[in-house]
């Protein structure tokens, strides 16, 4: 509830959908198991918003309204944009090995399908989520996320149905790819703590520049601990047609550990907002009304608060009297220089993607 009504809108999307398309869904315990879900579910749809509306009655309109119902009336009138295929286009890779085998069993039980009711509850979730999602302002990576469990589903499904050599392919592919990963992670790590000079070195203090790697001992015991557990499942871990997904699991999870705990501090270098925001912190007037916002992301609004106790505001009508602007370095200024002044911009030390501006209306110069 605190993204706003899409999610409830898709659970009653996919509830409506299995019997509209599926006879098996068109049963009497259905529509009774239909029943009693809402009674459960019902608080949890009203406490929040509730308490939203009693805490600030102006947030739960910016939510109601802001965020959700006038968010989508707008995008309504503009219509779909090439930014409606973005999931369709990355989910090859964002759910990769998953989304190949699920495509697999749905085409090898394509005649059976209306018997397979196993499939047809991950299938229809994963329609509506994708296209749904898709329709909807907003679109990013993360939003993705739901997708990968009806995903996850419909290939567990082909386990039962992976032939041996199929099986045998992607568990040596995962083996060696995770290894390989492994290596060079443990490898640039060291690299970088004794300094040794090599190419990978070098490439790595130039990314980040100004890191100053630093021995953390618990980290390394995770990393190393997760390193040899890893190592222990596959060896240990017997031949069988769910080797492959057990051993890519723990890839997965080894790659995870070891960014999280080796290389931690070397992504927070320059993927942290704290610098920026302190450095527009300094450069915001003493005295001003109000701070307006455009093109501002979420994340990058909370990174504004926990840093620096900065908010900011939807102004369309321009009344704040000092605008902050995220685009990209080599985007043209958007505001009309006779009214407005730049008095800062800034951004992430190596993030050519995210660039800020900070103006302020000239009336209000002193």
């Amino acid at each position: 509830m605190a993204k706003g009504f899409i999610a409830p809108v898709l659970l009653v999307l996919i509830a409506a959908l299995l019997p509209a398309l599926y006879k098996k869904w068109r049963v009497r315990n259905y529509y009774a198991s239909l029943m009693l879900a809402i009674p459960f579910v019902l608080p949890w749809l009203t406490i929040w918003p509730t308490l939203l509306y009693l805490h600030s009655p102006v947030l739960f309109a910016e939510w109601a309204w802001s965020h959700n119902i006038g968010n989508w009336l707008d995008y309504a009138k503009s219509g779909p944009t090439k930014e409606s295929f973005y999931y369709l286009k990355n989910l090859p890779w964002l759910a990769w090995p998953g989304l190949p085998l699920a495509v697999w069993v749905v085409w090898k039980s394509r005649h059976r399908l209306a018997q397979r009711d196993d499939l047809q509850l991950p299938l229809a979730s994963f329609a509506v989520m994708l296209v749904t999602l898709s329709l909807v302002p907003n679109i990013k990576e993360v939003f993705a996320l739901p997708m990968l469990l009806p995903i996850a589903l419909l290939a567990t499904a082909s386990l039962s149905m992976l032939k041996r050599g199929a099986s045998n392919a992607l568990d040596w592919f995962s083996l060696m790819t995770f290894a390989l990963v492994a290596i060079l992670m443990w490898w640039g790590w060291a690299g970088l703590l004794l300094d040794n000079h090599a190419k990978v070195t070098l490439w790595l203090k130039a990314y980040q520049p100004g890191f100053t790697p630093e021995f953390d001992t618990v980290p390394f015991v995770i990393a190393l601990l997760a390193s040899v557990l890893w190592l222990v499942l596959v060896w240990r871990v017997g031949r069988s047609m769910r080797r492959a997904v057990v051993n890519w699991a723990a890839g997965i999870t080894l790659i995870w550990i070891l960014a999280m705990t080796l290389w931690l501090p070397w992504l927070d270098s320059g993927k942290s907002y704290r610098n920026m925001v302190v450095s527009l912190q300094q450069a915001l007037p003493k005295h001003y009304q109000c701070i307006g916002r455009e093109y501002l992301g979420d994340a990058q609004r909370a990174m504004l608060h926990y840093f620096g106790d900065i908010f900011t505001r939807a102004d369309p009508k321009l009344r704040c009297d000092l605008r902050l602007i995220q685009g990209d370095k080599l985007s043209k200024p958007l505001l009309d220089e006779a009214r407005w002044d730049k008095i800062w911009e800034g951004s992430r030390k190596g993030d050519k993607g995210e660039h800020y501006r900070l103006y302020r209306r000239k009336e209000t110069i002193q």
